[in-house]
């Protein structure tokens, strides 16, 4: 066949899909067909290229997966579709899907157990060609009867608009669609008919749409449009019969146009096909026909092509007219339900306007009741307030007279005794008050300054502490999030691969059930056969994937095994040579001793009190015959060396390949731990308390559970990887870290105040006057006489004690880092004193 692949016949470009079918609903009538129509949609859809994403009956979180899932494949795409099968309702003007696990039952319950339609409109802006969303969802939701209360008394979806959306309705706004008897319903088997024609764009498409459902249903329902997309796309972009005159009727191959003419018998250009091929038949004829052959079947053919022509303009004016009957039907359709539409807005309207009248006019006169009561009633009130008032005044100001009466003669009585009472009072107090604010002066001073030291610290601790968390929060926040991101990446790929994959399965299918008899058993059976082998693929890859997996672990767990017995194995090597060395050594020394020994002269004899060692040595029977011994030649006769025995066997070592491994093993641990900050003595051979304590240390900043005691090969790895100072440095009270050592931290010096001199006793004795009994000595004047003594000369002592401020504690001075001594082992250069730990950010 010439016809290309509908996939393949237009330019490459990117198309998405949303496909949802909500049939099995927990607490609302089931519908039939909103399954159906999902699953037949979906597989029209691969065949015209989208990528199709969704799902029937689902619920309200997988409706919001599918929805993730479709606005990352949207960003970008060439054209975004949404198709919804199902209950859907409108509220105040907004429209909701509605999930097969919803419960409704008052407007509240909207936000949370439907979704919106905008938050579709939503995820279909973010592609940057054609955006189509198709709702077949005005089917009638049974919530509670209509009423003034009944959030949901509107039927069917209101109108949505958006700059370049294209939005199909199943039926009008505000009405009702109809489910269909047979598979699908009547506006889904009209979509599927109509995907199936290649050539035609938006308008075209559902135009043939909403004539095939209205035509259906007998003009009960009409499909409605909303284009804003001033672009053109086609949704079956497979070839015409146009575009398929134009590849080829410039060809010479009469089996072309005998397909053409196969593939598109009722085209207008069925005639054109069939003259070329008459003529190429012809043509192909005049070498072996005769002249008056020829005429005769050019006589013939004349014949056939004016037959044709006049069947097709007859064909043609049947059309027209079918058409023009088509076109007045639906005006006076259309002018029909406009005329009863008007009726019933009109009606409408008169009824509310009267009805708001009554309800006007019942507000108003129970408002003048109410008034008229209420008026009655304060002025009631008002009267015996009036009387009460007066009653009360009356008790009030007789009681007030006796009152002040007997408070008159007590005031008088009491004045006396209280005046002196008073002064005396107040001398004691003015006494008591002084020494009071010296105390709490001298308290306050001291609770001031432990206070800022004590908000000082805290504030150092709770800053030291934040940054530490929030650093390590922030890490692994930032580490989470790219996990996930790569899962989801994963995830998003492996998915895409899939349905790739069932896409091409689908299409050699369905390809093969073109050429079957029986459409829809064939196709049937082969979906099953489909799943089926889906699975099992799924399940071998799996299968595969998991082996592949066990292979590659065994692998690296033999490939660890072999470089773990190498490693031993060049360790006992070396072990051996060294050993090896040793005894070569020692064996070259004892041997170098021995022909020292024997090239040595003889000694010459000795003088003096030592001449008695020259005398023979006694001869007994069984003895070789006696010789003179000198001193030194005895000591060199003690240490003379011995052959070794032929079966002698180089020396082993004491310790056991394992002790030295994990004294090695101890050695870089406590060097690690020394270069990342977290041991502040130098390496040593011991593994002791010390050591533990760094080890406890390091898994405190890098956050391991549990808590390791000892050093393992993977824990040395991952110490050599940390960056040094990666523990911080622990600095005791009152000093901070500043680089490698800890410093005083400088605190405010303390402004001491000048006690107050005592005044001198003449002085004070002429300053204060004698008290008067109806008077008290002001303080001012007391104060007045206190001179403030010059700093240059010598304060009197003051007859309270000053508070005196505390002195200012020297600054600790603390030693820098020691150099670290050269051990065996590397260990850290940057081993710092013991202090008291003091949390702290090193990173």
């Amino acid at each position: 066949m010439f016809a290309a692949d509908p996939v393949l016949a237009a330019p490459r470009e990117r198309r998405v899909a949303l496909v949802i079918g909500n049939s099995a609903y927990a607490r609302f009538p089931s519908l039939p067909n909103p399954r159906n129509d999902a699953e037949d949609v979906t597989a029209a859809l691969k065949r015209a290229g989208f990528e199709v994403m969704g799902g029937t009956d689902l619920s309200r979180e997988a409706i919001r997966d599918q929805l993730r899932l479709f606005a990352r494949a949207a960003q970008g795409a060439d054209a975004a579709l949404a198709y919804y099968a199902g209950h859907g309702l409108q509220y105040k003007g907004r429209n909701y899907i509605v999930p097969v696990d919803a419960k409704l039952q008052d407007e509240f319950d909207l936000e949370y157990e439907t979704v919106r339609v905008d938050d579709v409109v939503g995820e279909l802006n973010r592609a940057e060609g054609a955006r189509i969303l198709v709702l077949d969802a005005c089917r009638n939701l049974p919530l509670k009867e209509k009423s003034a209360r009944n959030p949901f008394a509107d039927t069917g979806l209101a109108k949505i608009s958006g700059r370049g959306l294209v939005v199909a309705y199943a039926t009008q706004a505000n009405a009702l669609a109809y489910d269909g008897t047979g598979r699908n319903s009547i506006f889904s088997s009209a979509f599927l008919r109509v995907i199936d024609e290649p050539g035609l764009d938006l308008p075209q498409f559902f135009q043939r749409v909403s004539i095939a459902v209205d035509k259906q249903s007998g003009g009960r329902q009409t499909p409605e449009l909303s284009l804003s997309y001033p672009g053109q796309f086609f949704i079956n972009r497979s070839e015409t019969d146009r575009d398929v005159w134009r590849r080829i009727r410039e060809a010479t191959d009469p089996a072309l146009f005998r397909d053409f003419l196969k593939q598109y018998p009722g085209s207008d250009l069925a005639d054109a096909a069939a003259s070329r091929l008459a003529r190429l038949d012809d043509a192909f004829a005049t070498r072996q026909r005769q002249p008056d052959e020829w005429a005769a079947l050019k006589l013939e053919q004349a014949r056939r092509v004016e037959a044709a022509r006049a069947r097709r303009e007859e064909e043609a004016e049947a059309v027209r007219r079918g058409l023009a009957e088509e076109k007045a039907a639906e005006d006076r359709r259309v002018a029909e339900q406009a005329r009863v539409a008007e009726e019933l807005r009109e009606k409408r309207l008169a009824e509310d306007r009267a009805a708001e009248a009554r309800r006007l006019a019942e507000t108003a006169r129970i408002s003048e009741a109410a008034r008229r009561k209420s008026l009655a009633e304060e002025r009631a009130a008002e009267a015996r307030r009036v009387a009460e008032h007066a009653r009360a005044a009356e008790e009030t100001r007789r009681r007030a007279l006796a009152e002040e009466k007997a408070a008159e003669d007590q005031r008088m009585a009491e004045q006396a005794r209280a005046a002196e009472e008073t002064r005396l009072a107040h001398v004691a107090e003015e006494r008591a008050a002084e020494s009071r604010r010296v105390a709490d002066r001298m308290r306050a001073a001291e609770e001031a300054r432990q206070a800022r030291i004590a908000e000082e610290k805290a504030a150092e601790d709770r800053r030291m502490t934040e940054q530490a968390r929030a650093a390590e929060e922030a890490r692994l926040a930032h580490v989470a999030e790219e996990r996930a991101a790569e899962a989801r990446r994963v995830a998003d790929r492996m998915r895409v691969e899939e349905e790739a994959r069932q896409a091409r399965i689908t299409q050699e299918k369905a390809a093969e059930g073109q050429r079957l008899a029986e459409k829809a058993r064939a196709a049937e059976e082969r979906a099953a056969e489909t799943r089926r082998l889906a699975e099992q693929t799924r399940a071998v890859e799996l299968a595969r994937a998991a082996e592949e997996t066990r292979r590659k672990v065994l692998a690296e767990e033999k490939a660890a095994e072999d470089r773990r017995v190498a490693e031993q194995a060049h360790v006992a090597e070396e072990r051996a040579v060294e050993t090896r060395r040793l005894v070569e050594q020692e064996r070259a020394a004892e041997a170098a001793r021995i022909d020292l020994a024997r090239a040595a002269p003889e000694a010459p004899a000795p003088l003096g009190r030592f001449a008695a060692l020259d005398a023979k040595a006694p001869v007994s029977g069984n003895e070789p015959e006696p010789r003179a011994v000198a001193v030194g030649n005895s000591r060199m006769a003690y240490n003379e060396p011995r052959a070794p025995l032929p079966d002698a066997k180089p020396p082993v070592s004491a310790f056991p390949a394992e002790t030295l491994d994990k004294d090695r093993l101890h050695r870089e641990a406590e060097a690690e731990l020394g270069r990342i900050g977290c041991f502040e003595e130098s390496a040593d051979a011991t593994w002791n308390v010390k050591s533990r304590s760094a080890l406890a240390n390091y898994a405190l900043h890098a956050k391991l559970t549990p808590v390791p005691t000892e050093p393992t090969p993977d824990l040395l790895r991952d110490l050599k990887l940390k960056p040094a100072h990666f523990c911080p440095l622990a600095c005791g009270p009152g000093t901070k870290a500043h680089g490698d050592a800890c410093i005083a931290v400088e605190k405010p010096q303390p402004v001491a105040r000048k006690p107050k001199p005592k005044p001198e006793p003449d002085v004070v004795e002429k300053a204060r006057p004698k008290p008067q009994r109806e008077a008290v000595r002001p303080r001012p004047q007391r104060e007045a006489v206190r001179p403030r003594p010059e700093p240059a000369q010598e304060r009197p002592k003051p007859r309270r004690e000053a508070v005196q401020p505390r002195p200012r504690p020297a600054p600790v001075a603390v030693a820098p880092r020691p150099a670290a001594a050269p051990p065996q082992a590397p260990v850290s250069t940057a081993a710092r004193p013991m202090q008291r730990p003091m949390m702290g950010v090193g990173f």
